[in-house]
């Protein structure tokens, strides 16, 4: 400030630096406004307000930038988590505000405890790594263009090796459904062409056809149940026949000794009994010929 003859105003000069000094000083809350809006403004960005005066000489206080927001994808990619387009050019302030806010450091909460947005220290860990990682992609131009093109170095947040990639990928194509990676001969990649465009020939039959398989299979059961069943009933035959026999036999034993009590003596039946004892049913000697009475004395 001058004076209408150009002398300076020294009065003026002081009021203006000391706004100047306290323009600079860092703006304070007081005691009430601490309590009322809280220590800090944001949860994640500790920053300090400042004081600043704009072109047209009215002050201005920078405020903190809100935190940023976590895509709701499961497994989000990295122009998902840095909120960027795949055009757009590399921010590293965004890298900053991430890692900011789920930089290990940063922990309050201990164990399973959840913070004031609801993430546990595991969550938050695993953020971090995922932001390191694709901070990692992002910032390395040749790394990009791989993951633009390729999609290489972004798998399940792990970032790893191209030869590892490209191994990954060559047995996954290897051991695909359908996959020509067997293909060996030029019939192969006939039928296998085929089978892609949906043009291969039905199936025929070899031997027979299915119905005709069924019923020379329902044949084959039949005089399988028809054998099991006449060897079951001649089984069963034979059986009877035994039975028969054995009660036949039974009542010619009996037949016979009572026969033998009505019409033989006490010594003839005593001496049958001897004979049958010492020789059996002797087919030379029938059974009805007794032997001879000893004459009485």
């Amino acid at each position: 400030m001058f004076l209408k003859n150009g002398a300076p105003s020294f009065g003026s000069s002081k009021s203006l630096a000391r706004s100047e000094f306290r323009s600079r000083i860092p703006f304070t809350l007081s005691l009430t406004q601490q309590k009322q809006f809280g220590p800090q403004c944001c949860p994640y960005n500790h920053r300090r307000s400042y004081n600043t005066t704009s072109a047209d000489g009215e002050p201005k206080q920078d405020r903190c930038t809100p935190a940023m927001v976590w895509p709701n994808t499961a497994r989000p990619t990295p122009y998902e988590i840095f909120n960027s387009k795949p055009g757009a050019p590399y921010s590293k302030g965004k890298f900053y505000e991430l890692a900011k806010q789920y930089h290990p450091d940063r922990y309050t909460e201990q164990g399973d405890h959840l913070d004031e947005n609801g993430l546990s220290r595991a969550t938050k860990l695993e953020r971090y790594k995922l932001v390191v990682a694709a901070n990692d992609i992002l910032s390395n131009p040749v790394k990009r263009r791989e993951y633009d093109q390729f999609g290489l170095g972004w798998a399940t947040g792990e970032v790893r090796d191209l030869n590892e990639e490209l191994r990954a990928k060559d047995q996954a194509w290897r051991t695909a459904p359908n996959s020509p990676a067997m293909n060996s001969s030029w019939q192969d990649w006939e039928e296998w062409r085929h089978r892609r465009d949906g043009t291969a020939p039905k199936q025929e039959p070899l031997f027979m056809s299915n119905g005709g398989f069924a019923i020379v299979l329902c044949a084959c059961v039949v005089v399988f149940i028809w054998a099991q069943a006449s060897q079951a009933s001649q089984r069963s035959s034979r059986v009877m026949q035994a039975r028969d026999k054995m009660h036949q036999a039974a009542t010619d034993n009996l037949y016979n000794t009572r026969m033998q009590r009505a019409t033989l003596s006490q010594n003839s039946r005593v001496q049958l009994f001897l004979h049958k004892r010492e020789f059996g049913d002797n087919p030379f000697e029938p059974v009805g010929q007794l032997p001879a009475e000893s004459p009485k004395k």
